[in-house]
């Protein structure tokens, strides 16, 4: 018993300090100022808001009559639930898809990645010092859900990601 307590506590005492090392240390041999540790992301990326028309994919029109809007849970997550009203619109202008409009504000990115459904919608450069852009897609009809991300990156290999999932 006094062998295991004395293990135990060897563990504990040279273990969890080893734990807590920062993944950003510098590599031995290089002198680790503050200038080498930075935070993941440089930008501090956010939903705003996402909002849900029905629409009409062949000739790309949009109805306004009803829209569904979701508010971000935190800064990277936003889901959004298709209401009745904005259904009913669909059924009565018998629309066959989805126009979905995403607000973000992209601090600190200069590139942004919108996929849809795991697949890649396109890239686009976001403007400089922006405080607002609008990714927008148009989807064909789904049963239940639809998944949503976009990456953004500031070009040095960290990408930012904010998503969300519209329901039925």
């Amino acid at each position: 018993m006094f062998r295991f307590i004395l293990v135990m506590s060897m563990i504990f005492v040279f273990a969890v300090p080893a734990m807590a090392v920062e993944p950003n240390a510098a590599p031995a041999g290089e002198d680790a100022s503050e200038s080498q540790i930075e935070p993941r992301y440089p930008g501090r990326c956010a939903i705003k808001q996402v909002r849900v028309y029905a629409a009409d994919t062949k000739q790309k029109i949009r109805y306004m009559d009803a829209i569904s809007v979701g508010y971000p849970e935190h800064d990277q997550l936003c889901n959004v639930t298709i209401d009745s009203e904005t259904k009913a619109v669909f059924s009565k202008h018998n629309a066959d898809g989805w126009l979905v409009e995403i607000l973000v504000n992209p601090q600190g990115a200069n590139l942004a990645t919108l996929k849809v459904n795991g697949s890649t919608v396109g890239t686009t450069a976001v403007p400089t010092n922006s405080s607002s852009a609008t990714f927008s897609f148009v989807t064909s009809d789904f049963s239940r859900s639809l998944p949503w991300q976009i990456y953004f990156s500031d070009g040095t290999g960290r990408d930012k990601v904010v998503w969300g999932t519209i329901y039925k």
